[in-house]
């Protein structure tokens, strides 16, 4: 009997990297703002920032690498707030992010997350289950925690700005 290949793992792979190419695109151009797109990324991300926390104090080597990719993302976030251009329409509030600082965020995690996937054996490796977490690096949740830092603070820091803007438009 012929065996079939199991494509699963590289439709996986695939969708990812669409996923990826989508965030990196929209790094560049002008981004209309929603406050409850805002509101909604904050809560996913405070979902993913507590498990990292978890992580962080299950694992002792694992405490120190999110800790300051959590706190490096945030003040990263903070400068490229200061980069951040805003428009004030009356068709609507917009932002232009610095263009480099997010892709270069991202890109950093996915070469970070490929050269894992290398190691660890590409597709024929991926027996269906995940490493044990004592093979996982700390080095790659602390890349992740720094973009996870980084978007966390960018979102805060849109929704302060507009706040004050509009604050200040009433007065």
């Amino acid at each position: 009997m012929v065996a079939t290949p199991d494509y699963g793992p590289m439709l996986v792979l695939v969708a990812l990297g669409l996923i990826v190419f989508r965030r990196v695109r929209r790094q560049f151009g002008r981004q209309a703002f929603t406050p409850k797109r805002q509101v909604a990324r904050l809560v996913v991300l405070a979902i993913v920032t507590a498990g990292l926390l978890v992580l962080a104090f299950m694992q002792a080597g694992f405490a120190l690498p999110i800790g300051a990719g959590l706190a490096i993302g945030a003040l990263i976030a903070a400068v490229n707030l200061r980069l951040t251009r805003f428009e004030w329409t009356p068709a609507g509030d917009y932002y232009y992010p610095h263009p480099f600082v997010g892709a270069v965020l991202s890109l950093l995690l996915v070469a970070r997350l490929m050269y894992r996937y290398q190691q660890l054996g590409g597709i024929a490796g991926m027996g269906g289950q995940p490493p044990p977490l004592a093979q996982q690096s700390p080095l790659t949740f602390g890349l992740l925690a720094l973009l996870v830092g980084y978007y966390v603070a960018y979102s805060i820091g849109l929704l302060v700005v507009r706040q004050r803007h509009h604050r200040g438009a009433a007065a």
